[in-house]
């Protein structure tokens, strides 16, 4: 007996209907995309912090969320078990994004090559 393969939210799938009762399962989806975003977020700030268009004030601020991400002097000591955590989880991906939006166009334009149109015979 081959059983049907169950893609994450396809329609009609059990995983779709869970996260339309299940605010658990919502927040999951919402979590696991929030990931991936910080993921690609983190890449742009990489690249974007040896661009030479990127202004100096941005490259500071990167380096300030580097440096208190992995400084004992936080907002909420990290020995305060749930909560020291959790405002590092909060706080870092929010000012990564709040970095990334305020990066020049030049600086987060991805280089797209040219293609040069065919001659027509």
């Amino acid at each position: 007996m081959v059983l049907p393969r169950l893609d994450r939210g396809a329609p009609g799938t059990i995983y779709q209907a869970m996260s339309k009762f299940s605010p658990l399962a919502a927040f999951g989806q919402f979590a696991a995309g929030r990931l991936f975003l910080f993921r690609k977020e983190v890449g742009t700030l990489f690249r974007a912090f040896f661009h030479p268009a990127t202004p100096f004030p941005l490259k500071a601020a990167m380096l300030f969320v580097v440096f208190y991400l992995v400084s004992p002097f936080d907002l909420i000591p990290d020995f305060i078990p749930f909560a020291g955590w959790m405002d590092d989880l909060v706080l870092v991906p929010l000012a990564v994004s709040f970095i990334v939006n305020l990066l020049p166009l030049e600086v987060t334009a991805k280089k797209v090559p040219v293609t040069v149109p065919a001659r027509r015979r």
